[in-house]
């Protein structure tokens, strides 16, 4: 929340709400890009059209990244009505706004978990197990039903293994996780139904 009668240092008055003086529809130096929910597609952001200057101003500031440029991982609040998520990668400039839940990635490849996220493995678990979908109008996904999501345990070990040097380079698994993020790196760029079909069965042999 950026704007807010009493909130921020110095405090918002009415008077900040009408000139909304820390948000840009334009670039400005200063100000860093943010985007909605609405912008975040499958493996793709769309260009921003909204620049936040972050500081204590704001109503509720955004906590700082814990591993500054590093890439997280944009989920949109909303869900489809089949219970598939949409995620993309996202670099550590970019604000995430209302609609938009944020992932530091923690040991797994960030491009891995957007696919592991976008794909229908995790779209069947939260149409059986979010309790949002004994909702009739908006389905949403919450901080806590993304930490209780299923992430194989093959995508985190196999990536501890190989930055300590335990793994040979035609390991399987390293392989099959390459692949998959090179993959949901080229969706970013040029998305494709056939591709990403192709993804998602390799994401299905994670599990």
């Amino acid at each position: 929340q950026m704007y807010a009668v009493g909130k921020g240092r110095p405090p918002q008055t009415l008077r900040t709400i009408l000139k909304r003086p820390f948000t840009s529809a334009q670039p400005q130096s200063g100000f860093s890009p943010a985007l909605k929910g609405r912008d975040v597609t499958s493996y793709r952001l769309n260009s921003p059209t909204v620049f936040v200057k972050v500081g204590p101003w704001l109503a509720s500031p955004a906590k700082p990244q814990r591993n500054g440029n590093a890439s997280r991982v944009f989920v949109r609040e909303l869900c489809r009505r089949d219970g598939k998520l949409t995620a993309a990668v996202a670099g550590g400039k970019i604000m995430p706004l209302h609609g938009v839940h944020c992932i530091d990635p923690n040991g797994i490849d960030a491009d891995v978990l957007t696919a592991i996220l976008n794909s229908s493995v995790v779209a069947a678990h939260v149409r059986t197990h979010a309790s949002s979908f004994t909702k009739v109008d908006f389905q949403r996904i919450t901080i806590r039903e993304l930490r209780e999501l299923p992430i194989p345990s093959a995508a985190v070990v196999v990536k501890r293994r190989e930055r300590l040097g335990l793994l040979p380079q035609d390991n399987r698994q390293l392989q099959l996780l390459r692949a998959i993020a090179k993959q949901s790196r080229a969706l970013r760029s040029h998305p494709q139904i056939e591709d990403e079909k192709v993804l998602d069965e390799m994401i299905k042999r994670l599990f």
